[in-house]
């Protein structure tokens, strides 16, 4: 596997080794590997993206990502989302996935609230486009309000219980 990372400083105070290692193992068991993954920085297109082998694992974040600020619950989001694509489940969305990202509307809300400028959504899909760079050098907003997160994912909550038919 040949890495797309850049090399850069991490700005992330998380140990996102450890944080993707637990979500993996805890509920991805078929996709646990003996070598750990290897997680990486750069400014491709897609927000996450994950090359599972048999030699491992390479996940690539997008630098856009690579704050201080980012929240725990956006990392395990997105590791949750590549790792239930390359588990081959579908579509990370509907009550089986939110059942295991209960966080998911919470890092929704931080990513449209913090990097919404510089983010392109197509077919379930994040990518960053080139605005990225401005919005990232920019100073830093204030943290959304706790009642949003938490409006939003009642909201969500209540559409992936609400009867169908």
């Amino acid at each position: 596997m040949a890495g797309r990372g850049e090399a850069c400083l991490w700005f992330t105070r998380l140990p996102l080794h450890e944080l993707f290692e637990e979500i993996r193992a805890l509920h991805f068991g078929r996709l646990a590997a003996a070598r750990a993954a290897r997680i990486e920085f750069a400014s491709g297109a897609p927000l996450v993206e994950l090359d599972a082998t048999d030699a491992g694992a390479r996940l690539t974040l997008h630098l856009v990502l690579n704050r201080a600020e980012t929240p725990a619950e956006v990392f395990g989001t997105l590791f949750k989302r590549a790792l239930w694509r390359a588990q081959e489940r579908g579509a990370p969305e509907g009550p089986a996935f939110f059942a295991l990202c209960p966080e998911g509307p919470f890092a929704e809300a931080w990513l449209d609230h913090h990097l919404g400028a510089c983010l392109v959504r197509r077919d379930g899909e994040v990518a960053v486009n080139s605005k990225w760079r401005d919005h990232w050098l920019a100073p830093r907003r204030g943290e959304p309000r706790l009642a949003l997160a938490r409006a939003l994912a009642e909201a969500e909550l209540a559409r992936l219980l609400r009867p169908v038919g």
